[in-house]
């Protein structure tokens, strides 16, 4: 049988996940600030003791460590030789919780990437201006079998 490999590309702070967001208004209720730009970003309770300015470096490091600690590769997708790359995108809500998960990409590998994010623990909120708010983060994960 193939050996499985789980390809995750990091996403540095100016990768995929700083798609623009419109923050002109940061009172509405339903508001998203990209996580480029936010001036307190979510963080992992592993991140609160670090310095601020490591922050997004401890906040990348712990989403790959989540997503290679929960991996599966979908056995069907293995079977087919299914590979390819899933972008993911989701919003870590003003509570801290991951919510409207979105993925595109082969399904067998999108439901796994869906499964592995959803899986995310809570985490403390973004701010925004002293204030929690919703933060729309992106990456890609790559399946590859080798």
């Amino acid at each position: 049988m193939k050996k499985i490999l789980l390809l995750f590309l990091f996403v540095s702070f100016f990768g995929f996940s700083q798609i623009e967001i419109e923050t002109t208004d940061i009172n509405s209720e339903n508001k998203e600030v990209s996580i480029s730009v936010i001036e307190e970003i979510p963080l992992f309770k592993e991140c609160e003791k670090s310095e601020k300015e490591k922050h997004i470096e401890c906040f990348n490091e712990m989403i790959q460590n989540h997503i290679k600690s929960n991996f599966n590769y979908p056995i069907l997708a293995a079977k087919y030789g299914i590979q390819g790359t899933v972008l993911i995108q989701f919003i870590i809500g003003k509570e801290g919780k991951i919510t409207s998960i979105t993925s595109k990409g082969h399904q067998l590998l999108t439901d796994e990437a869906e499964r592995i994010i959803g899986l995310i623990p809570q985490l403390k909120p973004g701010k925004q201006r002293g204030k929690p708010v919703n933060v729309r983060y992106g990456l890609p994960i790559t399946f590859k079998l080798q």
